[in-house]
């Protein structure tokens, strides 16, 4: 009788498990931006996510992007498994079709950079869009960037990591005249001439990721001051936002370097785990034939 209802219950269990995953939610596993400013101060944003679907979890995926009176966003393209998505602008969300296809939704204060999904389970699409003027100079002699990278939105990721680089030559510790991030759930750093901005823990749906980042504005060759009408406000140069600061820290934190590592040296990383393996079973075996 124990055995039948044990029987009942592991039943019940698993039907509740399957009822549960039928109608589980997106996961937004990982979140990766590279961005590469361009001398011009503006900048290329290369965004790989991996992201799991449901069959109920809708017919499209978005980016929305905050943007001023400079700024405009331009070259919007998706891929997936090396196939580009084809472009349909503007985006239309009641569209019967949206598999393999990706548009813009433009708005005065925001863009939104949308794209299809086509079936169920896990997806890695790499999104790509450049953004004009988002270096901007100010106090005549510093270029500034204060950018919100990443807004958790209503679908927070569970590991974000943001890279920062130039196109054309890497930033040295001198220019690094200021850096500081977003207050809560965010680390800044600058390493090996670019920098890195990461969520130590998945992000809640009201968090984000930003980083004000101030250089000299020669390291911008083609950044023309005069041709900027809109100026960096009191409020923005003294944010409530940005009091976690990092000027003059450049060491990155073990977990940090460890990814970094990982990602320049995969198979080198894989063998130096398979030897860690291996050292931690001799020893444990050392130990017991010791203690036998």
């Amino acid at each position: 009788m124990r055995a039948y209802h044990g029987r009942q219950l592991l039943a019940s269990l698993l039907m509740l498990a399957a009822a549960a995953a039928a109608h589980a939610t997106v996961a937004f596993d990982d979140l990766d931006i590279n961005v590469v400013l361009q001398a011009d101060g503006s900048a290329r944003f290369t965004e790989v996510w991996t992201v799991d679907h449901d069959l109920d979890s809708g017919s499209e995926l978005f980016r929305r992007r905050d943007v001023n009176g400079t700024q405009r966003i331009s070259d919007f393209g998706v891929t997936e498994n090396g196939r580009e998505y084809h472009l349909v602008n503007p985006w239309n969300v009641d569209a019967p079709v949206k598999a393999g296809r990706c548009g813009m939704i433009e708005n005065n204060n925001f863009v939104e950079l949308c794209w299809g999904v086509g079936s169920a389970g896990r997806h890695v699409y790499t999104i790509s869009y450049t953004v004009t003027s988002l270096v901007r100079p100010y106090l005549n002699d510093r270029a500034l960037i204060n950018y919100v990278f990443c807004d958790a939105g209503n679908m927070p990721p569970r590991n974000a990591r943001i890279t920062i680089s130039r196109a054309d030559s890497a930033f040295t510790k001198d220019d690094v005249l200021h850096l500081s991030v977003n207050e809560g759930n965010a680390h800044g750093e600058f390493y090996k001439g670019k920098f890195i901005l990461t969520a130590p823990r998945p992000m809640a749906a009201e968090e984000h990721l930003s980083m004000r980042i101030e250089l000299p504005i020669t390291a911008f060759a083609e950044l023309d001051a005069g041709a900027f009408d809109m100026g960096v406000t009191a409020s923005e140069m003294a944010s409530p936002m940005m009091t976690d600061s990092r000027a003059g820290t450049y060491e990155m934190s073990w977990q940090a370097r460890l990814y970094d590592f990982y990602g320049e040296w995969p198979v080198l990383s894989l063998l130096l785990a398979i030897g860690a393996v291996w050292l931690m079973f001799f020893v444990i075996k050392k130990v017991a034939i010791a203690l036998a």
